[in-house]
């Protein structure tokens, strides 16, 4: 049985996607994930997305309510699936497009007069 997660590879960009990446209980062995990717033709996104489907059955086919009496405490993992399956709509909408970082935030720098004093990086 082979994991690895290395985020430089396919791989393991595709083990972070699906977040299958606790080494003592990952979900796919490496070769399942690359046959995925392979069949794919390299899309991560779509890739990923099949992957979540085959999580969303196989956690359909083990549904399970755990109740610890009135009141209590009690455990439902019916929604597993449900979750694995819009994971899976959101990548397949990704899919055809490269795994990007982006900037989620941007900070202004402007004095009391208006003028512009952000610290830019990179070329102007």
């Amino acid at each position: 049985m082979a994991f690895t997660l290395d985020a430089a590879s396919d791989v393991g960009r595709v083990r972070i996607l699906i977040n299958d990446s606790d080494s003592a209980n990952y979900e796919f062995e490496d070769a399942e994930i690359e046959g995925i990717i392979d069949i794919n033709e390299d899309d991560l996104w779509r890739s990923a997305a099949d992957l979540c489907r085959s999580l969303a059955a196989k956690y359909a086919k083990a549904v399970q309510k755990l109740g610890l009496g009135k009141g209590d405490i009690s455990i439902d993992n019916s929604k597993r699936s449900s979750d694995y399956l819009a994971m899976a709509a959101r990548y397949d909408a990704r899919s055809g497009s490269a795994v990007v970082e982006y900037a989620d935030s941007i900070n202004y720098n402007v004095d009391p007069y208006g003028s512009d004093k952000t610290e830019y990086i990179g070329e102007p």
